[in-house]
C-alpha cells in the first residue's frame, strides 16, 4: 500500500512527495485562484479589514508615492512593476476586499483593473529580468476571487515559465492556468514539460495526480458556474 510506512525507503518516498507538493502548493496558492486575495502575504496589523486604528496606512503612502514614480519616469519597468504589486496590496486591504465572503469587492476590482493595467506596462516595457514574484502574484489576481481572467492568468503563467525554464511548479500551474483558458495543447505540453523536469519517478506521479485534480476541478467549476446562469436554472 501507498502508505505503508513500515520500511525505511517507502517513509523517504512518501516524505518527499509531500514536500514536493508542500512546495508546490506553498509556492502557488496561485494554484485555481485558492488564497488568491494575496492577503495573507501582506497582511499586517495596518491592514486588516477589522482594524479601526487612526492612523495613515503605510500601503496606500507606499500605492501614492509608486503613482508619482511611473509620472516621473514612465519607462522604468521597476516603476511599473512596483506600482502593480503595490495597487494590488492595496487593493487587498480595507475595503477592497470582503474578509467574510473571501472575494474582492468592487472598489477592490477597480483597484484590480489598475493593478493589471500596470502590469501589462511592466511586460510592455520588457525588462531584463523578469520579476518572478510580481508574475506570480498577478496570477492570483487573474483567478476567480479578483479579475477572473483565466486568458491573462494563463500569459502571465507562461511568463513565469520564461522566466524560471526549470521550474516543474512554473510549468504545473501554466498547465492548470492555461485549461482554465480552454488552451487545452498550451496545457497539455505544459503539464508534460512539468513532469519531465521532474526527476523522481514517485513524485512525477504525485505531480500528475496533482495537476489531474486542479484541472477537474476547474472543469466542475466551470460546468457549474454555465448550468447556474442558464435561463429557469
Amino acid at each position: 500500500m501507498l502508505f505503508d510506512l513500515r520500511g525505511r525507503g517507502r517513509r523517504r518516498s512518501i516524505q518527499g512527495i509531500y514536500l514536493f507538493l508542500a512546495l508546490l502548493m506553498g509556492g502557488g496558492l496561485v494554484f485555481f485562484g485558492v488564497g488568491g486575495t494575496g492577503v495573507g502575504l501582506f497582511n499586517n496589523d495596518n491592514n486588516n479589514s477589522g482594524g479601526g486604528g487612526s492612523g495613515p496606512n503605510p500601503v496606500t503612502a507606499q500605492f501614492k508615492a509608486a503613482q508619482r514614480r511611473v509620472r516621473l519616469q514612465p519607462q522604468n519597468p521597476a516603476a511599473w512593476a512596483n506600482l502593480a504589486r503595490l495597487t494590488y496590496v492595496d487593493a487587498s486591504s480595507g475595503k477592497g476586499y470582503d474578509q467574510t465572503n473571501h472575494k474582492f469587492t468592487p472598489a477592490g476590482i477597480a483597484e484590480m483593473r489598475q493593478a493589471d493595467a500596470a502590469f501589462q506596462r511592466y511586460l510592455a516595457l520588457k525588462p531584463p529580468k523578469l520579476d518572478t514574484n510580481l508574475i506570480t502574484l498577478m496570477i492570483s489576481a487573474y483567478g476567480p476571487t479578483g479579475l477572473n481572467s483565466p486568458a491573462k492568468a494563463s500569459s502571465a503563467a507562461e511568463a513565469l515559465t520564461t522566466a524560471q525554464p526549470n521550474n516543474a511548479a512554473a510549468y504545473a500551474q501554466l498547465a492548470v492556468s492555461a485549461f482554465q483558458a480552454g488552451q487545452t495543447r498550451k496545457s497539455d505540453l505544459a503539464e508534460q514539460k512539468a513532469i519531465d523536469l521532474t526527476t523522481n519517478k514517485a513524485q512525477k506521479k504525485a505531480l500528475k495526480t496533482f495537476i489531474d485534480q486542479q484541472k477537474a476541478q476547474s472543469a466542475t467549476g466551470q460546468q457549474t458556474q454555465t448550468s447556474t446562469s442558464l435561463p429557469g436554472g
